[in-house]
């Protein structure tokens, strides 16, 4: 009877093993739901941010390197990375390699590791590689024909300031430091493109731009539309074999470079789809797709004016640059104002409703300004009842302060599973070495949740990355959000009675 009970026991857990792998579904295949697409590998740099689509590897593994981060068939994510799997963000690869501390949901891969510290959707999905080559999709994107011959145009410099081309054929095309370059709707055919620190590339329309040899992008550079258009209605045909991104790049296209190393600098922004022969990011990269497709979040575009006056190069007409704002949806979480109202992430209705928010009282408020940083210290009461469901462990936990009809001051993320518990409802945090760049130079937080409910936190940044408003009203907001979840799970707590000082110092009480 024992025997038969346990060959029993073994086929009821062979049958509910086979029925769980029957009811994995396998990733797509269709490109236009993939926000990043490295046809031999992808290495993202710390703390990057997938706000929605895909990221994927066409290729199989191979090679004596095979699974180690920057070997073909290998997508790496670095620490304090997240995909937002709310809206259809996973890593889809032959080999997915997670260090710590990152978030995720569903990962597709054959060959998987994850790090200390990591939440994932377990198990991994594996998957079948199609064909002979053994690739994730059945045909890899491939750049459409346009032709390289001589142009009427050759190479030309643009000084700062703003400058309209038509339609054409061109050399190679340097824009300078601050320069306003706009495009009339119409295709476009470069030798290469180089923009200079805070240059703006932007299209009145569809267009679609081919370069036959490389982009380069120094800091600050930013490109999309004069008005709301989607990110599909700027492509960006690279034949070139380096496709290079600066620090603080703002792009909203379609870039195609599949013969070329793509690499993003630290603080990019990406909106559209970005594919590449390989693709390495520095850290702090926020990535949402925008193809059309059904699997990506929609994504309008922000409007990049500049300059109320214009210069002419042939062959062009002068124009000047519309502000126009954007109509985009707040998006809990990056620490931008994406809808433009004036209030950021968990200050906005749309991440933290009134439902959600409970009033903070700080005990101990302190700001003390040197140059550009701050000694930043907080001891604060954010709920005596109703918040203490909250769970750093799972939960990434924001710091937010705002001068109250001005700018974000201060915003800080401290990833969940970066918290220890020291004892029963008491959560810390310690990074003296500052390797956590979205916690913004924060020394410690803890969160403490008493027994009767009580939630009380603290923080302390002797070198805080901000400067407070000198004789200014403030604002503190402190919120819990958890990725994988719908933003009716956030929790914030709030208070607008902190005032600095002539110095922009705080001291309270």
């Amino acid at each position: 009877m024992r025997v038969r009970l346990a060959l029993g026991l073994g086929v009821t857990a062979s049958l509910a093993g086979l029925l769980a792998l029957a009811q994995q579904t396998p990733p797509s295949r269709n490109v236009g739901d993939y926000v990043i697409v490295g046809l031999a590998r992808v290495s993202l740099g710390s703390g990057v941010h997938v706000l929605s689509g895909n990221v994927g590897v066409n290729a199989a593994g191979s090679g004596p390197r095979r699974g180690l981060p920057g070997s073909p068939g290998t997508l790496f994510v670095s620490h304090d990375g997240t995909f937002d799997l709310g809206q259809g963000a996973a890593p889809v690869a032959d080999t997915v390699r997670l260090s710590n501390h990152v978030t995720v949901g569903d990962v597709y891969a054959n060959s998987f590791s994850a790090g200390p510290g990591t939440s994932f959707h377990s198990p991994h999905v594996p998957f079948e590689l199609l064909g002979s080559g053994r690739t994730l999709f059945a045909a890899p994107p491939e750049l459409p024909l346009f032709t390289c011959a001589g142009s009427a145009f050759g190479a030309f410099v643009l000084p700062d300031g703003p400058t309209r081309l038509a339609p054409g054929a061109y050399g190679s095309l340097f824009a300078k430091r601050d320069a306003d370059v706009e495009l009339a709707p119409g295709t476009y055919r470069f030798e290469s493109i180089k923009l200079g620190t805070r240059a703006t590339l932007v299209a009145a329309g569809p267009v679609t731009v081919n370069v036959c040899g490389d982009l380069r992008l120094s800091n600050a550079v930013r490109i999309g539309f004069t008005n709301e258009r989607s990110a599909r209605d700027f492509v960006l045909n690279v034949a070139g074999t380096r496709v290079a991104f600066g620090h603080g790049n703002d792009v909203t296209a379609v870039v195609r470079a599949p013969n070329a190393q793509l690499r993003l600098g630290t603080l990019v922004r990406l909106r559209g789809q970005f594919i590449a022969n390989a693709v390495s990011s520095g850290p702090r990269v926020e990535i949402t797709c925008d193809t059309g497709s059904a699997h990506c979040a929609r994504v309008t575009t922000t409007t990049i004016p500049r300059s109320s006056t214009t210069t002419t190069t042939p062959p062009a007409s002068s124009t000047t640059l519309p502000r126009v704002t954007a109509n985009i949806a707040e998006i809990c979480g990056n620490c931008l104002d994406d809808d433009h109202d004036g209030l950021t992430d968990f200050e906005d209705p749309a991440c933290c409703s009134d439902r959600q928010l409970f009033p903070m009282t700080v005990d101990v408020g302190r700001i003390r300004p040197h140059g550009p940083r701050s000694l930043l210290r907080l001891k604060s009461l954010l709920a005596a009842e109703g918040l203490s469901d909250v769970n750093p462990l799972r939960q990434d936990v924001f710091l937010q302060i705002r001068a109250d009809g001005g700018h974000e001051v201060f915003c800080a993320k401290v990833p969940a599973g970066r918290f220890v518990v020291k004892r029963p409802g008491v959560f810390r945090f310690r990074d003296p070495g500052h390797s956590v760049g979205s916690a913004r130079g924060l020394d410690r937080l803890a969160v403490r949740i008493a027994r009767n409910g009580v939630v009380r936190f603290r923080a302390l940044a002797r070198n805080a990355a901000f400067t407070s408003p000198r004789n200014g009203q403030l604002s503190v907001t402190v919120s819990f959000r958890n990725a994988l979840e719908a933003e009716a799970g956030n929790r914030c707590a709030t208070t607008r009675s902190l005032r600095t000082d002539r110095r922009g110092a705080l001291r309270t009480p």
